[in-house]
């Protein structure tokens, strides 16, 4: 998997970029909460300590990597952040279907179970170039996160260029948050 950051990262990113002409206050609050659902399926790694196996249908990589939690999820984050003003769910799910999506893409582990809970059959893509990250921090952690930097990086940074680009031509050329 990548790391929780470039899960995050990824999310945050895509609410800046397909929200960059929102107003601020919309926006940040789907860039928030898409960084939230970017990450949220790892929280399968808690059931190794429960005992649940790794390739278990709720195992790591399991229903949680699945489209019906992202959709489930996406569902839920709506409301919640529908309830405090309008929100952005395209946005909201395409950052929860990231997060599998970028695992299939890795060099290890067993695959996703993206049709979970139809099937639990693991899935790669046959292209996978993104390196592994250890669960916990490990030896090998610092290549993984200097490979994220560079590639997940400049996306972020321009998609922070854009929602300033696009906040300054709101405001007439003042700089807004």
């Amino acid at each position: 998997m990548p790391t929780v950051i470039a899960h995050a990262a990824v999310g945050w990113t895509l609410a800046n970029t397909l929200g960059a002409g929102e107003d601020a206050p919309i926006r940040r609050r789907a860039a928030k909460t898409a960084a939230i659902l970017a990450i949220l399926p790892d929280l399968d790694v808690y059931a190794f300590r429960f005992g649940v196996p790794y390739e278990a249908p709720l195992g790591h990589r399991g229903l949680t990597h699945s489209l019906m939690f992202a959709v489930v999820a996406t569902v839920v984050a709506w409301l919640i952040c529908r309830s405090k003003g309008r929100a952005l769910p395209l946005v909201l799910l395409l950052a929860a279907v990231s997060h599998p999506l970028l695992d299939m893409m890795t060099d290890g582990g067993l695959g996703c179970a993206l049709w979970a809970p139809f099937s639990n059959a693991r899935l790669f893509f046959p292209w996978t170039p993104i390196p592994v990250s250890p669960i916990g921090i490990k030896r090998g952690l610092v290549h993984v996160l200097a490979w994220e930097a560079c590639v997940f990086g400049p996306p972020l940074l321009g998609s922070l260029w854009l929602v300033r680009r696009v906040a300054q031509r709101r405001t007439g050329g003042a700089a807004a948050p």
